[in-house]
């Protein structure tokens, strides 16, 4: 087991993450495996297993200058602020990736955010306009970490100011599932695209 791993586990950070989506799922296994060195552009990916749906995974690796090069910090991988958000945002994107194909409704409402995209691009866009500031919101509320934080909240001024706003709102501990906050961020996006 690497070091990650390992911190992953003894700060039951999937556990964390499990709560904060509401997702009881009996059986469900989150893992993380760690990949020292990667393509140059790729910090992690997530992705399910399509013969076992309780198993989802994500692969953490360290950002090299070339692909076929290593890093000197790729001997020891540890669970900094920078792989806490990746992680927080891959493990995002393995709860909302069915609810955005569920709510994101016809591409070319989209276009006035994303206008010379294709399809997958306009996707992209707008998954990341609420992983992104979710990743924000777990790394306030799990690590006390503000970065994300101040950002939406004094430098962003594009519709994820907003979305912010509205995940902020959002407890899990009040029972109302996410579903519900997410499909208002996806409604605030679209009105955003309108204008």
């Amino acid at each position: 087991m690497s070091k990650i791993e390992k911190q992953v586990l003894d700060e039951k950070l999937f556990d964390k993450i499990m709560s904060f989506y509401q997702d009881n799922q009996k059986g469900l296994e989150l893992i993380v495996f760690v990949e020292l060195t990667n393509n140059a552009n790729n910090k992690a990916v997530d992705f399910y297993d399509n013969y076992n749906l309780k198993k989802r995974a994500i692969i953490l690796a360290n950002i090299c200058d070339m692909p076929n090069e290593t890093t000197k910090a790729n001997d020891i991988l540890e669970l900094n602020n920078d792989i806490r958000g990746t992680l927080y945002h891959e493990t995002s994107h393995l709860f909302t990736t069915k609810l955005l194909d569920q709510y994101i409704g016809d591409l070319n409402q989209y276009r006035t955010i994303c206008e010379d995209c294709k399809q997958i691009e306009i996707i992209d866009k707008v998954d990341h306009m609420v992983v992104r500031p979710l990743q924000a919101l777990m790394m306030e509320r799990f690590d006390k970490n503000n970065q994300g934080n101040d950002f939406f909240l004094n430098k962003c001024t594009d519709v994820r100011k907003q979305v912010y706003h509205r995940l902020t709102e959002y407890q899990p501990e009040d029972k109302i599932p996410f579903e519900k906050t997410y499909i208002d961020c996806i409604n605030l996006i679209k009105a955003s695209a309108s204008k």
